[in-house]
């Protein structure tokens, strides 16, 4: 059986999983520009590549997301 101390760690610990905000994956720093795509939820392939600062979207869950080519 675990010690009380040791039940209070796991606790601890699975508490601040649930906690923390989700971590997003940076873009690759060495894409050609105008290549990614990068909006408020996160970023992806452009569909089109074109001149950095250009609009674009990203297919999220629950449909398009609009962001900027980088």
């Amino acid at each position: 059986m675990m010690s009380i101390d040791a039940r209070f760690a796991v606790v601890c610990v699975a508490a601040a999983a649930l906690l923390s905000p989700p971590v997003m994956a940076t873009p690759p720093a060495n894409a050609p520009p105008g290549t990614i795509c990068v909006t408020p939820a996160g970023w992806c392939h452009a569909v089109k590549p074109g001149p950095p600062g250009a609009p674009c979207a990203c297919q999220g869950p629950n449909g398009w997301v609009q962001g900027r080519l980088r």
